[in-house]
């Protein structure tokens, strides 16, 4: 595949740009990344590293699907055949309130950014890239405005070294930059901690100038899991949960697809149709009570 081709199918600028992209774009167990993997490989004969496959985002996998026909490029993807509704592991109520006690009786800055991810949807790069200037403490919302993510360094390659680095970037897209409405609960939290040490600039997930990075972040969230004995799902799942929540609790789709920054309501209707069927369910149920 040539350069333009890969620049065209990720819809990139710079081949630097890649490893983001591609990580947005796939998703799913070991088995299957080391398949999506192979296959992009094979087909493309570019110098793909694992180490870009890290967990990512379905819903842009959905996207992905669509758009496929498109570009002179097939992925095979073991998936495919399966519906999205499989893919999805979300956490109960009962669930969720244990994980929302457990963080409140023992609050710590990456402790209540994780709650954070739970009450707004937000990916793990832009809960990691959250500053104290961020947040608006009167009225109760955060800005997105950055994500933060690991890419290869390639000013290193020609000298035979393999590195990677931390890099701070927009959102992908223009619907990803939003405000949302945050927990009072998050916001007086996080204002003691500004009132207390005084600087708007530091991240509020690290408490500090220097970014808490999302592979740390999923490192804790394993940890915070274990500790309040709840079923293991991926940092991802707490945003499918949000999304499938606001769903159930019969929230019009157009806000969903706002709040989690989806370029277009087809796309969240499409991601959470387990969340729609079970609203059909119930508005059946009540309709006709037989």
């Amino acid at each position: 595949m040539k350069t333009n081709d890969i620049l065209a199918f990720f819809n990139i600028a710079d081949l630097r740009d890649l490893p983001d992209a591609v990580a947005s774009l796939l998703d799913g167990d070991r088995d299957t990344r080391d398949s999506a993997y192979r296959e992009l490989v094979r087909l493309n004969g570019y110098d793909f590293s694992y180490d870009w496959f890290q967990e990512a985002y379905e819903e842009e996998l959905a996207q992905l699907r669509y758009e496929l026909p498109v570009y002179p490029i097939k992925l095979i993807y073991p998936t495919c055949n399966k519906t999205m509704k499989e893919e999805l592991d979300v956490y109960t109520q009962a669930e969720q309130r244990i994980l929302i006690d457990y963080i409140l009786e023992h609050p710590s800055h990456v402790n209540m950014s994780i709650l954070m991810a739970l009450t707004t949807g937000m990916r793990i790069g832009e809960v990691c890239g959250i500053t104290y200037e961020d947040i608006d403490f009167l009225k109760h919302c955060v800005s997105v405005n950055k994500t933060i993510y690991r890419m290869v360094d390639y000013s290193r390659h020609d000298k035979g070294v393999r590195s990677s680095r931390i890099v701070i970037n927009t959102p992908k897209t223009r619907s990803s930059q939003r405000v949302i409405p945050l927990s009072p609960v998050v916001a007086k939290w996080y204002k003691k901690s500004l009132d207390l040490y005084g600087h708007k600039s530091w991240y509020v997930a690290s408490n500090a100038p220097k970014a808490t990075e999302p592979r740390v972040m999923r490192e804790h969230y394993k940890r915070l899991l274990k500790a309040c004995s709840l079923r293991y799902i991926k940092f991802h799942g707490l945003r499918h949960t949000f999304a499938s929540t606001l769903i159930l609790n019969k929230t019009d789709p157009k806000t969903v697809a706002a709040l989690m920054g989806h370029s277009s309501v087809d796309m969240t209707l499409n991601v959470y149709s387990h969340s729609t069927d079970e609203f059909k369910r119930k508005a059946i149920k009540s309709a006709f009570k037989i």
